[in-house]
């Protein structure tokens, strides 16, 4: 059937949820990149200044930290998420307030009860994790950042709810990654060390938080009424935590998939091992520098477009969301292979010995950048007890493997304990939405994908070769890779031409847009 002009404009219009994504992904585009810079300049501070075995103890703290203040969130940022794009969508902004201020009672709550659980048995957990030279006191000083985590996240999944992406943008991204760094390159200066690299971690996180109360105030009081017969309660408590519980099980798995590893490497393994691993695993995270763009920027509509029965809106989102994300992971994790001693002699020379840390960790990624936005489906599809079974299934997984890897291969089995677990829970929510939606997010266009990303793979190994003939170093390497990188997509764009709407987000010129691509 031939679409009609007015179903066309529809497809194309800017406020099709693809079109709104897009403007939405590229503010978050903007923010994840600078977070991602930022984060990156932190870790290479931290790893030249601290050494393997100082980087080791923070990265080990830090995850430790992480891990609690997830726990400590019960799932609410995420259940605030779900309820409150619903009110915002159909005019119920003061019930979405109001569920927004208990749920951020609940995660202050539990961030301070665990700080004091942590005070408590802070010399036994240190002996454990770090030996007896380390200072008991290390671990609760990292601890204090558990409530201002807690608190800054639901008030930026607030503002997702609301897509009031500049605020998501600002608190989740550059606020929470820029604010570390200068507090911790201000404690080194002064001559701190590892007590610096804490202090800037907490001083950080608290001063996120700050922000993201102040620009909470400003939003409420700028914000409209409830429209006419909006007015309504806001969603029971009991209904809101028992979608908040699946979840928090669900996103908390998620983050042990991330940040277990070191801290069962630190109980295993010497501190020094736990810095190049962490090297390795910073890096690789930036294979999936898109997905939680694309996540952030379709969360608020999975609900709404499911509610008004729009799944083929939802299934051609899905499909372009997973095309960038599986963009980004593919070729990222093709100069991480290539080019891994370059890539971690950022770092400084003694990280180079995890080059194949680095290969099976951004192996991983790129598996769960292939996938898409599978698990944020499921989530606020109303099966988010599927995605709680996939969070278990992967924890269980992942402590497993750790356990019989790491005490025997150390730092290389910890890289193959997440690459596995990455695997599996990327298959199984990629088979579930199959099931559960009836979509996929592949078609003929994935092999676009695939080719740019070898092309410039192989613009990217001709170009080290010159510089390697010429006497460069890592520095020089990691430049040239990554502009033949961008040289080689760049080619095959203006070659196969780009929707709409990967115009708008990559800001390239209308002429490269081809219809029907």
């Amino acid at each position: 059937m031939t679409s009609t002009p007015t179903a066309t404009a529809e497809r194309t219009s800017p406020t099709t949820p693809l079109g709104e994504s897009a403007r939405a992904a590229r503010l978050l585009l903007f923010g994840q990149a600078s977070s991602k810079v930022m984060r990156l300049l932190t870790d290479l501070l931290l790893g030249r200044v601290l050494g393997p075995a100082g980087f080791g103890i923070v990265a080990a703290s830090m995850s430790f930290t992480h891990i609690l203040a997830e726990v400590g969130l019960v799932g609410t940022h995420r259940a605030v998420l779900r309820f409150a794009s619903v009110d915002e969508s159909e005019g119920r902004s003061q019930a979405a307030a109001t569920l927004t201020r208990r749920a951020l009672a609940v995660a202050l709550l539990f961030g301070v009860s665990l700080f004091a659980a942590v005070m408590l048995v802070r010399r036994p957990l240190t002996i454990k994790m770090f030996g007896e030279a380390t200072s008991p006191w290390i671990l609760p000083l990292f601890a204090l950042a558990i409530p201002a985590i807690g608190g800054f996240t639901v008030l930026q999944f607030r503002a997702r709810a609301g897509r009031r992406f500049v605020e998501d943008t600002l608190v989740g991204n550059v606020a929470r990654a820029g604010i570390p760094f200068f507090v911790t390159t201000a404690m080194f200066l002064v001559g701190w060390r590892l007590w610096g690299a804490a202090a800037g971690f907490v001083g950080g996180m608290i001063g996120t938080l700050g922000l993201a109360f102040v620009l909470r105030r400003r939003a409420e009081r700028r914000a409209p009424g409830d429209r006419e017969g909006a007015r309504v309660a806001p969603v029971g408590m009991r209904r809101f935590l028992t979608v908040a519980v699946p979840l928090a099980l669900a996103s908390a798995s998620v983050l042990l998939l991330s940040e277990l590893d070191k801290v069962m490497l630190a109980i295993f393994r010497p501190e020094t091992e736990v810095g190049i691993y962490n090297a390795g695993f910073r890096l690789s995270r930036q294979a999936i520098i898109l997905l939680p763009v694309l996540n952030a920027a379709i969360s608020p509509w999975v609900a709404p477009l499911l509610a008004n029965g729009q799944r083929d809106d939802l299934q051609r989102v899905y499909r372009q969301t997973t095309r960038w994300s599986l963009a980004a992971g593919w070729s990222t994790a093709l100069l991480f292979a290539l080019f891994a001693q370059d890539f971690l002699g950022l770092f400084g020379d003694a990280y180079r010995v995890g080059a194949t840390v680095l290969v099976m960790l951004s192996l991983g990624q790129f598996v769960n950048a292939s996938v898409g936005n599978a698990g944020v489906i499921l989530q606020f599809s109303g099966h988010e007890r599927m995605e709680l079974s996939n969070g278990l299934f992967v924890t269980i997984a992942n402590v497993v493997l750790n356990l019989v890897l790491i005490p025997r291969f150390g730092a290389e089995g910890a890289a193959v304990a997440t690459l596995l677990s990455l695997s599996f829970v990327a298959v199984r929510r990629l088979l579930q939405v199959r099931t559960v939606l009836g979509i996929l997010p592949y078609d003929r266009k994935t092999l676009f994908v695939l080719g740019g990303g070898l092309l410039g793979a192989t613009v990217s190994l001709g170009l080290r070769l010159a510089v390697g003939a010429a006497g460069g170093g890592a520095l020089a390497g990691v430049i040239v890779v990554t502009f033949g990188m961008v040289a080689g997509w760049t080619i095959l764009l203006m070659i196969v031409g780009v929707t709409e709407e990967e115009a708008a987000l990559l800001r390239v010129p209308k002429r490269w847009v081809k219809r029907g691509h």
